[in-house]
Formats: C-alpha cells, structure tokens, sequence
C-alpha cells in the first residue's frame, strides 16, 4: 500500500457515462464544421452506433476523420469547438455506481485525470457531482499538442508530474484507471518513457470494464489488470 504514490483515471466511461452528451456535442460540431446532417453519419446516427465506432478508433482525431470524413484541418477546428460546444450542452451525465465509495476509501493518495475530453468540462461536471476536491489535477486535451494525445504518453507523464513530487527521483507505483485500449497503450508507453528516463515509477494499467467496454481479446497492449465494478478497485491498489 505504501507503494503507491499517485492514482490517475480516464474520464469518459471510467469516472461517468458520456456517450449521450457526446454524441449530441459531436453532432453539433460535425455540423458546424463540414456542413453535413450528422445524424445522417452512420457513426452518429444513435448512441450504439457511435460507441462501437469510437471503441474501436485509435483517438478521438482518428473517429473525425475515418468516421467523419473530416479533413485533417476540419479535425482541428473540431478540436477548438469541442470546450465550448460541451458547456453549451446541457444533457446530463451520470457516474457509476461506486465511484464515491471508492474514491472515498482511496482518498489517502493522490488523484488525476487524463482524458480527451476538455478540462473545462471535467472541471464543470466534477463539481457539480461534488467530488472536483479528489481531483488536483486534471489534464484534459487542450493540455497537449494534437499529435501528442493518447495512446502518446505525453498527458499520463504531465499528471504524473503534477501528482508525484520530484518524478525523476521518486519511486513507486502509479496506477492508471481507463476503459478503452488507448488507456492500457498510453500506460505502456508511459513506462517506456519512464524507463528511458532512468525512473523509478511504474505505471500499472487497469481496465474498466463496468461501463462501456467489456472485452480486452483484440487488444494489442493488454491491462495489468481488469474490474467489472468499481468496488473491485479498491482491493488492487490496496494490494501494493
């Protein structure tokens, strides 16, 4: 237990639920872009369909522009309107059941999120849940460089940063908490910067597999480790 010095967690289908006001944003934004009827676009044509297309894109850049049909610059404009079109949105998000237990019983360590979701965002939904307080740091898209999002290590190494004091001399065990394979590639990475570095950090992947995902068989890089609930979490961490 000692061992652990940071907890980080994606946000979108690990923390809460968003793929109804993501869809209704990214139609929005499809929309206001390109100057296609969305909801023609099979991806965005309903909720199912749009989180099979979106599991299985590498990024949210890649879904925009092989689901979409965006340019490469419409993908960037995409990405500049993805903040303001989600305060402006007001479909409610849940999260889990179990979330608050659980970062109640790990209130001890510290937490962050890295998502490719916006910070702005993030920030708005977590306070209204009452639980911004777990999170001093949160590293959303707008904190990196386009070309450096997720499964890059670069935002996982910037919480890590923000959570862990003195990274290049401390040692320990920084669990990564996500749904999607770009999580458990973002924290492979991470280690092999990390390694590089000459750290002694290491991150450890869990899947979470409550929410939106259910199958790690096709992966590539496979998690550590995987739940179906939130209550499972507790008992990984606290076995370090």
């Amino acid at each position: 237990m000692d061992n652990i010095r940071a907890i980080i967690w994606d946000y979108d289908c690990t923390l809460v639920n968003t793929w109804q006001k993501n869809l209704a944003v990214t139609r929005r934004i499809i929309t206001k872009v390109s100057g296609q009827d969305a909801s023609q676009i099979y991806a965005l044509s309903s909720v199912d369909r749009y989180q099979y297309a979106s599991l299985k894109s590498i990024n949210w850049r890649a879904f925009y522009m092989q689901e979409c049909r965006l340019s490469a610059e419409q993908t960037d404009q995409a990405g500049w309107l993805w903040t303001e079109f989600q305060l402006s949105d007001d479909t409610p998000i849940e999260v889990f059941e179990g979330i608050p237990d659980v970062l109640a019983t790990l209130s001890d360590y510290p937490h962050g999120i890295v998502s490719q979701n916006s910070k702005q965002s993030i920030t708005a939904t977590l306070r209204a849940q009452h639980l911004l307080p777990y999170f001093p740091c949160i590293v959303g898209y707008e904190e990196v460089a386009f070309d450096k999002q997720k499964p890059a290590p670069d935002s996982l190494l910037l919480c890590m940063e923000h959570l862990c004091k003195a990274q290049s001399q401390a040692t320990g065990v920084v669990c990564y908490i996500g749904d999607h394979e770009v999580d458990a590639a973002c924290a492979f990475a991470a280690n092999q910067a990390l390694q590089q570095q000459g750290s002694g950090l290491h991150v450890v992947s869990i899947a979470a597999f409550y929410g939106c995902q259910g199958d790690d068989s096709s992966w590539l890089i496979k998690p550590d480790h995987t739940v179906t609930t939130p209550r499972e979490i507790p008992d990984i961490i606290l076995g370090f």
